[in-house]
């Protein structure tokens, strides 16, 4: 069993997501070729029953969490390293990690004895967490509510939003469901630059489907053009459909889209031909 000693040094919460950042965990970089050396920040996402919004449709935090978990282990471990540093962040595996049982848990049970309130007050529950690499930046959703981005920029978000997109799909990793702002953290988007970006939750990222379903092998090659764009474009008004890949980012997009769509990778096209 590999034990690891981390030190909290703060915090991150991002809506849907409870992100703890730690560092002096050199016992895990001496025991795991996966970590860069030198490391001091790692991000922990903990999947944790307490904090989960109640969802009317599955109702049982701890089945919600351990799916969540489940899938992003599988998403990160088995198809995303070839995006690791480039449009995910690097993954350092999944565990169980004991925390202790919160003061105000405790406090609720006021018919318990003092011994047993002591004893609870040093008792820990075991909540599932993965490690990956810490991505300083700018969470999408806070900078669309600022709007500090201008057209060009937000284009230039679009685009690596779109790439994102298809290179995660190439792979077999469907991310319709954890699509949104709030789980795209923007490293750059400076002015006349090709934004970088990462995309950050695959707590319901639907994996192998097109294995299973389109006899897809997942590849690196890059994905034909004609599908990124029968995929992203407009079809009347289906783009107010929530189930639409561009809808979570409506808010970015004042231009025209498919005119912006055709020419923007009918002219990649043209530069990937011989």
């Amino acid at each position: 069993m590999l034990k690891v000693e981390a030190s909290v040094v703060g915090d991150a919460l991002i809506p849907d997501s409870l992100c703890r950042h730690a560092n002096g965990i050199s016992s895990l970089l001496a025991m795991s070729n996966s970590l860069p050396r030198p490391i001091a920040t790692i991000a922990a996402k903990l999947y944790d029953p307490l904090y989960v919004d109640f969802d009317d449709y599955c109702p049982d935090p701890f089945h919600n969490c351990d799916a969540a978990f489940a899938l992003e282990t599988e998403a990160y471990r088995d198809y995303l390293q070839p995006l690791y540093g480039t449009h995910v962040p690097h993954f350092y595996g999944s565990y169980t990690i004991n925390v202790p049982i919160p003061d105000d848990t405790r406090q609720q049970h006021s018919g318990v004895s003092t011994d047993e309130l002591e004893k609870c007050a040093h008792s820990t529950r075991p909540v599932r967490a993965i490690l990956y690499e810490y991505i300083p930046g700018v969470v999408l959703s806070q900078a669309m509510e600022g709007q500090v981005y201008s057209q060009s920029q937000r284009k230039e978000i679009m685009r690596a939003l779109v790439t994102a997109e298809s290179r995660a799909r190439q792979l077999d990793v469907l991310v319709e469901r954890d699509f949104h702002p709030r789980n795209v953290i923007v490293t750059s988007a400076e002015e006349g630059q090709p934004a970088d970006i990462r995309l950050i939750d695959f707590g319901a990222a639907q994996c192998g489907q097109r294995r299973e379903y389109e006899a897809h092998v997942p590849t690196t090659e890059p994905e034909p053009l004609s599908r990124i764009v029968e995929r992203w474009r407009d079809y009347d008004d289906e783009w107010k459909d929530p189930s639409n890949l561009r809808y979570p980012f409506l808010d970015l997009v004042d231009w025209e889209w498919d005119e912006w769509l055709r020419l923007e990778y009918a002219s990649q096209s043209q530069q990937n031909k011989p």
